[in-house]
């Protein structure tokens, strides 16, 4: 017979033991290790509409003979600070059969929350049908903001009047995070205004007649305006006539009282300048001119173009070479031609804060 020296004998049953220890978890254990669930998720703020979009993915793993797996419990949550919230995930519930395939991911599909959600997290607990189940459920959380917001446009509008227009002024404030389109509204007027997140302000223009009632609105919000032209004082326009006789050119205005503080330059091609400063409800003293020929008179304003006056084409065709008597007015020629002068030296002389004109009439 066969003896184990007793000196070897300890060794070998302790490397025995071992030896089978291994074995049966080997049988044992690596059929738990096989089978698990992974479950990932992720989490976006959709500007859009101000929610977070999220999408959660759970893969269960298992040999090949557990093609087939059910969740035996589902437990997601959503939390706004300390606030928990059970929801439901169609796609990822509890079911009496095996009805989701092994090694495969199963998606949520997309899922929307509100942008105060601070928190969300799932738990999965998973079955195969080869009867093996997990000992303790999965889990995964996402931590938010809280924070997520529609972009959204932040108008602004301003108003001033001359007397003349209403200028409305719209601006898209630094902080939006939209673009602001605005419709301008008033009688007979509509305008629509497109303004960029950091688009510059836009100035638009409407008459006065126009303007006793303007609304602007923001097309994307509740937002609205509402302004109406203010007479800014000073809006009264001078008047002025010219003459021209066979012995001078001589011109004469007057300002009504809520008129602007106007001045004019007369410039004549011999002889000194003359300037004159008219008051609100006063009368200008006349700028008289004696007559001659090539006698040419520059009106001006400061900051308007000069409008030139022609003696010889303004004064009466009857005068010959020699001067004569003054007449009392101007024949019907003289009107005539005055009359075209008018229009020219109200397009050159308005006062520069208000850009009103003062139409001379012959």
């Amino acid at each position: 017979m066969f003896h184990i020296p007793s000196v070897v004998r300890r060794p070998l049953a302790v490397a025995g033991a071992a030896i089978v220890g291994l074995a049966a978890a080997v049988a044992f254990g690596s059929p738990a290790s096989a089978h698990h669930s992974e479950v990932t998720g992720t989490a976006e703020c959709d500007t859009n509409t101000g929610e977070y979009v999220v999408n959660w993915t759970v893969k269960s793993v298992a040999p090949p003979k557990a093609d087939h797996y059910k969740f035996t419990e589902v437990v997601a949550q959503r939390f706004v600070g300390a606030q928990a919230t059970d929801v439901t995930i169609p796609a990822i519930a509890v079911t009496e059969d095996y009805v989701h395939a092994s090694n495969e991911a199963l998606e949520s599909g997309e899922l929307r929350y509100s942008g105060d959600t601070t928190k969300l997290s799932l738990q999965v607990k998973a079955k195969w049908n080869n009867g093996h189940q997990e000992a303790k459920p999965q889990s995964k959380t996402l931590d938010l903001s809280g924070d997520c917001a529609a972009d959204a446009p932040n108008p602004q509008a301003e108003a001033t009047s001359d007397c003349e227009n209403l200028y409305v002024t719209l601006s898209n404030k630094s902080d939006a995070t939209k673009a602001a389109t605005f419709v301008v509204k008033g009688e007979g007027f509509e305008q629509e205004v497109t303004i960029a997140k950091s688009g510059d302000p836009v100035t638009v223009t409407i008459p006065k007649d126009k303007a006793t009632s303007v609304t602007v609105t923001e097309k994307g919000t509740k937002w609205t305006e509402k302004f109406a032209w203010e007479n800014p004082g000073n809006c009264g326009e001078p008047t002025g006539t010219y003459e021209a006789t066979c012995d001078s050119l001589t011109f004469r205005a007057e300002n009504p009282a809520d008129g602007p503080k106007v001045t004019w330059t007369f410039t004549p091609s011999v002889g000194e300048p003359v300037t004159r400063v008219l008051e609100p409800g006063t009368e200008m003293e006349p700028v008289v001119f004696p007559a001659s020929a090539g006698l040419k008179v520059t009106v001006s304003a400061e900051g308007e173009e000069d409008f030139v006056v022609d003696y010889d084409e303004e004064k009466p065709q009857d005068c010959g070479d020699t001067p004569t008597l003054p007449k009392t007015g101007a024949n019907a020629g003289a009107i005539a031609g005055g009359a075209g002068g008018l229009l020219a030296v109200g397009g050159a002389l308005f006062y520069v804060a208000r850009r009103r004109r003062l139409r001379f009439t012959a």
